[in-house]
């Protein structure tokens, strides 16, 4: 799903929280995978969970 979906879900909360937005795998600007493994559901949580991660500095 493209982020710009959530546009003005963005706009009210970023007052309050750190918002993040990404577009998943083969969506709007990121690269296309070639490896459709890549999109399955499990995957593209543990991508998610690694981003989160990543963020809070785990």
């Amino acid at each position: 799903m493209f982020w710009f979906s959530f546009y003005p879900q963005i706009e009210a909360l970023k007052t309050r929280f750190r918002v993040v937005a990404i577009d998943g795998p083969g969506v709007n600007l990121s690269s296309k995978p070639q490896n459709i493994e890549l999109y399955k559901l499990e995957n593209l949580a543990l991508q998610i969970d690694e981003l989160a991660r990543h963020l809070s500095g785990d």
